[in-house]
């Protein structure tokens, strides 16, 4: 792909959705609100940060993570479910990464912008290409659940990734999909646009207008974001009416089926929730602490139902690289009733 084929014509300003102009050097200019967004080569820094806070129904308050209150969260106290399970170094690791998640929101606020803009993915690392490989799977898994109900047309991904997770835009677009891309990573934008168009900016703000594609995919970003409420109502947003949102997040209801204690541990946190660890809202990558949380079923179905979804499936999925090579075997009944630690949903967006 040429760069003068990034297509520009769908953007709009993220801050006010005003149309977008021409600014010189390259930028573009908002007639409305008078920002400027400045050329990046082959892109366009699109990113806006400030925006107005997401109001939360009282059930899901604890999904929001404003920086105040990240600010003077205290860890829990431990509980004797604690010490029966055994939790006093997940404990001990957690509060430690808590202690790092302040002093990185101290720095750079409550956007992944500020920690992650200038990060490049080590594809020497043998983590990488287990990764790329896991991709295809999901890929493909991803394509059997939204080929049936949606055939072609413009599919965004939100948090779209780079070479890493390539396999999920080579999918789309042997589907007939046309595929729009937008990070906070500029290295994930660059590599994007060899699969289709791609802007620099937050899952928070998107700069295209109300109803614009048929897709969202939205895997592996829900849980990045301090504010989720908002970054599914923003997915809504941009989607036609009854188009799909094709979310993968992690869940906090899982279990290690190799150890009998795990299981204690599930079923009992299916009866009493407060028996469960606690919540992760941290997780490490070259040598920075981010906010990566996790959800339960109650909770995910609630945030989607409050963004203006309606689920058609939620699944728990592993992602084996064997199925490169063969077909998945249907999931036994053991393994459907115990789930592993990754949500895969298919959603419409309400009429």
């Amino acid at each position: 792909m040429s760069p003068a084929a990034n297509d520009r014509t769908l953007l709009r300003c993220p801050a006010c959705l005003g149309g977008l102009a021409d600014g010189g050097d390259g930028a573009l200019a908002c007639a409305a609100c008078g920002r400027v967004y400045p050329s990046l080569g082959r892109y366009h820094d699109l990113f806006v940060e400030d925006r107005a806070p997401t109001a939360y129904p009282p059930d899901l308050e604890h999904l929001s993570y404003p920086r105040e209150r990240l600010l003077r969260l205290e860890p829990p106290r431990a509980t004797a479910w604690d010490r029966l399970f055994g939790r006093a170094a997940f404990n001990a690791d957690w509060e430690r990464d808590l202690e790092r998640l302040r002093r990185t929101v101290l720095r750079a606020g409550c956007c992944e912008r500020g920690r992650a803009e200038f990060m490049k993915d080590d594809e020497t690392s043998p983590d990488y290409e287990h990764q790329r490989r896991e991709v295809r799977v999901k890929a493909r898994k991803i394509m059997r659940r939204v080929r049936p109900r949606s055939s072609g047309g413009l599919v965004l991904h939100v948090g779209c990734g780079g070479r890493c997770n390539d396999g999920i835009p080579i999918e789309y677009a042997g589907a007939g999909f046309v595929n729009h891309g937008v990070d906070a990573v500029r290295s994930y934008v660059e590599e994007f646009l060899d699969h289709g168009h791609a802007q620099l900016a937050n899952a928070l703000a998107l700069p295209y207008p109300d109803a614009s594609f048929e897709v969202v995919n939205y895997t592996d970003i829900l849980e990045h974001l301090f504010d989720p409420l908002g970054g599914l109502r923003e997915a809504a947003r941009v989607l036609k009416p009854g188009g799909l949102l094709m979310l993968d997040t992690p869940n906090r209801a899982y279990l290690d089926r190799s150890s009998a204690r795990s299981h204690l541990e599930y079923f009992l946190g299916r009866l009493w929730p407060s028996t469960r660890r606690r919540r992760l809202i941290t997780a490490s990558w070259d040598g920075e602490t981010f906010f990566h949380t996790e959800f339960d079923r109650r909770e995910l179905l609630r945030l989607l139902a409050e963004a203006g979804f309606t689920v058609f499936s939620m699944e728990n999925e592993t992602f084996d690289p064997a199925e490169l090579e063969r077909p998945a075997p249907r999931p036994g009944l053991l393994r459907r009733l115990t789930p592993t630690s990754s949500w895969f949903a298919l959603c419409g967006k309400n009429a």
